[in-house]
């Protein structure tokens, strides 16, 4: 059996990667060939004048982001006084943090 390796063979024609990105901005036509795309990954936004196939900065929109992540996530503590360790939710660590920041004052 023959191995063959090809090297420097241009990628094809593919879907932009921006177009799964939280920070796209798309319009479209009623023509296929109408479309245009910014990125607001940075301010301004910037215009992308081509299929993109790998970005540093994309993030799927698709999927929760980090933020999004820490807004719902239960946290295990333990009580300063003692007392049992145990899950806290979003709304009790905010009351407790507002608690927090009214005794440093």
């Amino acid at each position: 059996m023959v191995n063959l390796k090809i090297v420097n063979v241009p990628a094809g024609e593919g879907e932009s990667l921006c177009r799964s990105c939280r920070y796209v901005h798309m319009q479209k036509g009623h023509r296929e060939s109408d479309e245009t795309i910014f990125c607001e990954w940075a301010r301004p936004m910037r215009l992308v004048t081509f299929n993109v196939r790998v970005c540093t900065d994309y993030s799927d929109r698709n999927h929760p982001s980090r933020w999004d992540l820490e807004q719902t996530a239960w946290i295990l503590v333990q009580p300063k006084e003692g007392g049992p360790i145990g899950f806290k939710s979003p709304a009790e660590r905010k009351d407790d943090e507002d608690n927090d920041l009214a005794a440093r004052s």
